[in-house]
């Protein structure tokens, strides 16, 4: 059974972008109320593209399990052909043999458990801005860089990166008209794609300086503290994975890593921070339970994190309230599939509406509340790496974040040494 037409009910709704200052409602919460109508399952047409739009955790459920192969793949925006070293940058890779080489490195070396581990000498400064602490953290594991602290005292390669990572971030989230509208490419209305391209540009000499300056270092010296750029230059010596050279797939990878890593990290550890703030005995109970495990004669490591229960119930309701992706990245239906009963044809995106996922009152009781509690009682079975699909900050299958283990140490380690 196909879906009714009039579902087709915004043509053209702005999607993937953050919203104007100028916008009342935000896109998220404008698909919400459609779905209070329309219900959990609906299209939309976004230029000359429809959207699946879902909203319940059974629907997400059968997109990620049953239907998980056919949303594999990702829509081709311009962000990730010019910024993304022409899809090289694996998170937003089409679904196929280069996308899961790289996906299976990323999850069984460069982001694994383990490598994690061998990175944990990177220190977190708590006197430090949570962005300029997760840029910092994220640089050091990738590059051995530190460049919030030498922007105080004036450098000049900590500005120009710091600057060029700014416009990186800012451009990889704008709306491009030619993404939804194919022919408008040739105009660049908005003038994003020369932005792009400038930056790209900009970029890619930073980061070509960061690997030249790994390599010669490992062809000078061994050292037993060895950050991304030298172990994906170990790794892949003298490699290639289809058409990109090594040097590409090290950048682009750095680049993923950047965009995963740095500012939705930042913006969770802020509204973590807030919401402790405005809920103080939840931030009380997280320092006893602190001072109960660790104790105050030394700071918290990150194998104390098991045993802060607590602690990590305050993270997950966090990300439950205030996911940092409200919609989804999108995916792109390599066939035609089912859900929810209604036939949808090939091509179709799929954007999962989380603000409302996380927030539905048939799984969550007073799901606008901030209560931590939820997650030793009723929901503590319920994680967030993708197999509860209640909750799922990071989204679900195949195209997963594979930073998730980054993400969380990052959140649990910062978090615990504010609260000491």
């Amino acid at each position: 059974m196909d879906l009714p037409s009039h579902f087709l009910a915004i043509a053209g709704l702005i999607l993937g972008s953050p919203a104007p200052t100028t916008r009342k409602v935000p896109v998220f919460r404008t698909l919400g109320a459609m779905g209070d109508k329309l219900g959990p399952v609906f299209v939309i047409g976004l230029g000359v593209y429809r959207a699946l739009v879902v909203s319940n955790h059974e629907a997400v459920k059968e997109c990620f399990t049953t239907n998980d192969k056919v949303f594999a793949s990702r829509p081709s925006p311009s962000a990730a052909k010019i910024l993304g070293y022409n899809y090289a940058a694996f998170g937003f890779a089409p679904y196929g043999p280069f996308w899961r080489e790289m996906q299976k490195l990323s999850l069984l070396e460069i982001l694994s458990t383990r490598r994690l581990s061998d990175l944990m000498h990177v220190q977190v400064v708590m006197s430090e801005w949570f962005e300029h602490l997760t840029f910092n953290v994220v640089l050091t594991m990738i590059a051995g860089k530190r460049y919030f602290n030498d922007v105080v005292h004036g450098g000049e390669e900590a500005r120009s990166a710091i600057a060029a990572i700014k416009k990186f971030m800012s451009l990889s989230g704008a709306f491009v008209a030619s993404d939804v509208i194919p022919f408008l490419e040739w105009v660049d209305l908005q003038g994003h794609l020369s932005s792009m391209k400038l930056v790209a540009k900009e970029l890619d000499s930073l980061i070509e300086s960061w690997v030249e300056e790994h390599r010669g270092r490992l062809n000078r010296e061994a050292s037993s503290r060895l950050d991304l750029i030298d172990v994906m230059l170990t790794m892949l010596k003298g490699a290639s994975l289809f058409h990109y050279s090594r040097e590409t797939i090290i950048k682009a990878t750095v680049v993923n890593i950047i965009v995963g890593g740095t500012d939705t990290t930042s913006i969770t550890s802020t509204w973590l921070l807030s919401a402790l703030l405005n809920n103080r005995h939840v931030m009380k109970h997280a320092q006893e339970e602190l001072d109960l495990k660790v104790g105050r004669d030394r700071w918290v490591e990150q194998s104390d994190i098991q045993n802060l229960v607590y602690l990590k119930a305050i993270v997950k309701e966090t990300l439950r309230l205030y996911t940092t992706a409200p919609l989804s990245v999108p995916h792109e239906a390599m066939e035609d599939f089912h859900v929810g009963g209604y036939h949808i044809p090939k091509g179709t995106r799929l954007l999962v509406n989380a603000w409302k996922l996380h927030r539905d009152p048939a799984v969550w009781s007073n799901p606008e509340e901030f209560q931590p509690e939820r997650f030793l009682t009723s929901h503590a079975t319920i994680d967030v790496v993708g197999q509860h699909f209640e909750l799922i900050p990071f989204g679900s299958g195949r195209r997963s974040c594979p930073g998730i283990n980054l993400a969380l140490q990052m959140l649990h380690l910062t978090i615990a040494r504010l609260l000491q």
